[in-house]
């Protein structure tokens, strides 16, 4: 009785099953800041948020002279902390956990580092040039 229950379910299902390879998957947001490495067979269009194309414009479209963006200042921030894998907001946008290490452009932002319960917020001025390290002790 129970392998016709196996053949019979097996019998039902088998068919059906292509057509969960071809469901649409849900939308996401994908947040400021966070890096994609994307392999395409094609050249794709992104549009952001109100339907104007995000990056460079299509290839089709006359090429304006290159100008190399004005130098900013940065330093590099890192940011550790007595609790491993704690997560790290740079001014409302997550950036990783901790131990991390990024590219912070001068001026003043906030910093939050969070663990379960336990939150560290500050305000750092940065200048740029000098390496910045941050020591986060989160336990008391």
């Amino acid at each position: 009785m129970r392998i016709r229950a196996t053949r019979g379910a097996a019998v039902l299902v088998w068919p059906a099953a292509p057509f969960f390879l071809l469901r649409k998957g849900k939308d996401v947001t994908i947040n400021k800041g966070i890096v994609l490495q994307v392999f395409t067979d094609s050249d794709h269009v992104l549009k952001a948020e109100g339907g104007a194309p995000a990056g460079p414009a299509p290839a089709t479209a006359p090429r304006q002279p290159e100008v190399a963006p004005p130098t900013v200042a940065t330093a590099a921030v890192t940011i550790t902390s007595d609790v491993a894998g704690a997560e790290v907001e740079l001014d409302g946008n997550f950036i990783g956990s901790t131990p991390v290490t990024r590219q912070v452009t001068s001026g003043t932002h906030r910093i939050v580092v969070k663990s379960g319960d336990r939150v560290w917020d500050r305000k750092l001025d940065v200048q740029g040039g000098s390496p910045i390290l941050i020591d986060v002790v989160l336990k008391k």
